[in-house]
C-alpha cells in the first residue's frame, strides 16, 4: 500500500510541477520574452511582493524527494515498475541539475535589472529555447511516473 500511495502521490507532485510551466508558458513568459528591457522592468514590477520561484523551488524539490522515495519504495518490486521509477527519478535530477546549473544563473541576471540590450535578449533567446526543452523533459518524466504507477497496479 506505502508503494502505491508514494507512487501516486509522485504523479499528482509532477503533474502539480508541470501545471505550473504550462501557466508560466501561457501567461508570465509572453510578458517578456521579447527581451526588451522595458518588458523585463514591467514583469519585474509585476512580481514586486511574489516570485515564481515561490511555487517552482517547493514543486522541485518535492519532485525529487517524492521520485526517491517511489524509487526506493519498488526497488525490490522489479521489472518494469522498478525500471521506470529509476527512469523518472534520473531525470527528474537531471532537469533538476540543469535548472540549477544553466536557468538559476540566468534567472538572476534578469532579476538583477542591470541589463544590457544585447546580453538580454541573447539570455532571453537562450532560456527561452532551452525551457521548451525542459516542458518536454518534465512531461515525459510525468510519462515515467504514471508508468511506474500503472506497472505497479497491474
Amino acid at each position: 500500500m506505502f508503494s502505491e500511495i508514494t507512487l501516486w502521490a509522485t504523479v499528482l507532485i509532477f503533474t502539480i510541477h508541470l501545471s505550473g510551466h504550462i501557466f508560466d508558458k501561457i501567461t508570465i513568459i509572453p510578458n517578456w520574452n521579447s527581451g526588451e528591457i522595458a518588458d523585463m522592468q514591467r514583469n519585474k514590477a509585476f512580481f514586486r511582493k511574489g516570485q515564481i520561484q515561490m511555487f517552482f523551488g517547493p514543486v522541485i524539490l518535492a519532485c525529487f524527494l517524492s521520485s526517491l522515495l517511489a524509487m526506493i519504495a519498488v526497488w525490490g518490486h522489479g521489472g518494469a515498475t522498478k525500471t521506470y521509477a529509476i527512469a523518472a527519478f534520473a531525470l527528474s535530477t537531471a532537469i533538476n541539475i540543469w535548472t540549477l546549473a544553466y536557468f538559476v544563473p540566468m534567472n538572476k541576471y534578469f532579476d538583477s535589472q542591470d541589463y544590457k540590450a544585447e546580453t538580454l535578449h541573447r539570455l532571453v533567446k537562450r532560456w527561452t529555447t532551452a525551457n521548451h526543452l525542459r516542458f518536454v523533459l518534465l512531461t515525459v518524466a510525468l510519462g515515467l511516473a504514471i508508468a511506474a504507477f500503472e506497472c505497479y497496479r497491474n
